[in-house]
């Protein structure tokens, strides 16, 4: 029954954005998804909401923007292949650990995509993006270079969050903290 929904929903295009419609627009920036791995119950529970908004817009008679989107490039997925493979990417072939890593992400955006059509998700397939693309990273340059010459990128000195084994930057999203007792103070 499930899958009969499903596909209906495919063949009739019900989730896809008409940028040519009448209805108002209403885009959902969705940030993509590590694919990193299968999806979990946090997963499950995040899109859900947000699917939740996507719905209630269409329902509304908004022309919904909800692309389907991963993120291909970062930490997350070079672990991840390290710990598959018993290999660490600096003590690696650079070409042969980005080729893993790129294979590995292929393969969980296809079960992600499946895990996302059996939740029952209204992303649109239709709207489709990952970061390693070589139209999405000309975006992102653009973008960089317009926001350069409007003057609102700057130099400032500001504390690196690094990580001696992997020898990066760290985002803080990345980060976690705990507390110890040290003898270290910070003043």
């Amino acid at each position: 029954m499930e899958t009969r929904w499903q596909d209906f929903w495919e063949k009739e295009s019900i989730y896809r954005f008409d940028p040519s419609s009448d209805k108002p627009p209403f885009t959902i920036d969705n940030p993509p998804r590590y694919a990193s791995g299968p999806l979990h119950a946090g997963h499950a529970v995040h899109y859900t909401h947000i699917d939740f908004v996507a719905r209630y817009k269409r329902m509304r008679g908004y022309n919904v923007m909800f692309p389907l989107c991963f993120d291909v490039n970062g930490m997350p997925i070079e672990v991840r292949v390290e710990k598959k493979y018993g290999i660490h990417m600096r003590e690696y072939d650079r070409h042969e650990f980005i080729r893993l890593c790129e294979e590995f992400a292929s393969g969980n955006i296809e079960e992600m995509t499946r895990q996302f059509r059996i939740f029952g998700e209204s992303m649109d397939p239709s709207v489709y993006y990952q970061t390693d693309a070589k139209y999405y990273r000309r975006l992102t340059q653009i973008s960089f270079i317009r926001l350069f010459k409007q003057g609102r990128i700057y130099k400032a000195n500001h504390p690196v969050n690094w990580c001696p084994r992997c020898g990066t930057a760290l985002a803080e999203s990345e980060v976690e903290y705990r507390d110890n007792i040290t003898k270290l103070n910070t003043i």
